[in-house]
């Protein structure tokens, strides 16, 4: 069995360094593509990669490959090496060093996410800004990788075949975010995209847009993520984003009733539960409560929160989902590094980034700090980045992505 911890970095490893024939074809398909040397030479300079490793272990945890932004490491399932070839190998390589490069993006844009969350739960809970922000960057970021990976696939195919056409990239399933069949039977590019001479595709923006929607967008019955693989990308991101949303409105609960208790009101929630409901645009985003539950969502130990549609008015209750039945989507790791600083601010002690004033009534920061191990242990692992090869997205088994 291969040994997942094998790091295949660097390339040449110390004398005598004993190699498997799937870590050895991989490395020729690296050292033989020149956009796919130079992602790893980036990612590697810039210390976003640390780790290459090829598994069967567990059929990589249930993935074709993922990148891990925690561990800073690329993990390729060996049944995708043994069962493709290298163009479709080099396409999911590009992929997932793309996702390697945009490490530092996407963090930053989960530590604004987690800052404006909390800033949010001060007022009220309308998170409907810190969603889409988030959600925008998670979209780019697979748009940006699939671009990356269509590019390394392309260069497969020409090392092969010198001067293909675009029928003959056709005839790959990578193609079909890619390209389609016009009236007159002729493979074309797909409305909206912008292509070099040689086929590659430049991360303009509208190129990246149109690579969006034509993968990020897909539904659940073709993307097949999540555990029970009828998720689409948006679900899947939004479960994790919206349990944290969730985690953090039912901490500042008791900073929301003393606010308006010292200004006079009643200071009772307004919405059932004792907790005011949790205001997002469901519908508007395209979000469906039930598929948040499939995908799998947990509140930090809270069972249900009220909640609002803003652009509908309707209203229900957000369900976790049973960790036993369905494992929920991990937290991203600069969100997950704030879940014990979930603590809402004294009002005499406002201007304090962090005061360690427990406000009075439900739970709070202590409550999350000494939560069971069990729930913790779903909340470790980075969420990880899909590759798809052939006609079936592969997802992580359990809780891990």
């Amino acid at each position: 069995m291969t040994d997942p911890r094998h790091n295949l970095l660097p390339l040449d490893g110390p004398e005598g360094t004993a190699r498997t024939a799937a870590e050895i074809r991989i490395i020729g398909i690296i050292r033989s593509s020149r956009s796919i040397a130079g992602q790893l030479a980036r990612t590697v300079a810039d210390d976003d990669l640390r780790a290459l490793h090829v598994s069967d272990h567990a059929g990589a945890l249930g993935m074709a490959a993922f990148y891990s932004p925690e561990d800073r490491t690329i993990e390729l399932d060996s049944g995708l090496i043994n069962s493709q070839d290298d163009p479709t190998i080099a396409s999911v390589l590009g992929h997932e060093l793309r996702h390697a490069e945009n490490r530092s993006m996407m963090s930053e844009a989960n530590r604004t996410f987690a800052r404006t969350v909390r800033e949010n739960a001060k007022e009220g809970g309308d998170y409907t800004r810190a969603l889409i922000d988030v959600l925008h960057a998670t979209r780019r970021n697979e748009a940006e990788a699939n671009i990356a990976g269509w590019n390394a696939f392309v260069e497969g195919i020409h090392s092969r075949t010198p001067g293909a056409s675009l029928t003959r990239l056709a005839q790959y399933s990578t193609s079909r975010d890619v390209l389609e069949f016009g009236a007159d039977g002729h493979v074309r590019f797909a409305s909206g995209y912008s292509a070099n001479e040689n086929f590659t595709l430049d991360e303009c923006d509208e190129n990246v847009e149109t690579m969006a929607r034509r993968f990020y967008d897909l539904p659940g019955s073709k993307t097949r993520l999540g555990p029970l693989r009828d998720s689409d990308y948006t679900h899947y991101y939004a479960a994790a984003f919206i349990g944290h949303i969730g985690e953090v409105h039912v901490a500042y609960q008791p900073y929301r009733d003393e606010m308006r208790r010292r200004q006079g009101h009643n200071p009772r929630a307004a919405g059932p539960l004792g907790l005011d409901p949790l205001a997002l645009p469901f519908e508007d985003l395209g979000i469906e409560t039930g598929q948040l539950h499939r995908t799998g969502i947990d509140f930090g130990g809270t069972q249900h929160i009220p909640f609002l549609d803003i652009g509908t008015a309707r209203t229900g209750f957000l369900t976790a989902t049973d960790p036993k039945r369905l494992p929920p989507v991990p937290l991203p790791r600069p969100v997950l590094d704030m879940r014990e600083r979930i603590t809402a601010p004294s009002l005499d002690e406002r201007t304090t980034a962090r005061s360690t004033t427990r406000a009075p009534g439900r739970r709070d920061a202590q409550a999350i700090v000494t939560e069971s191990a069990a729930v913790r242990a779903r909340r470790t692992t980075t969420p990880r980045t899909v590759a798809r090869t052939g006609t079936t997205t592969r997802t992580l088994r359990g809780h891990d992505r």
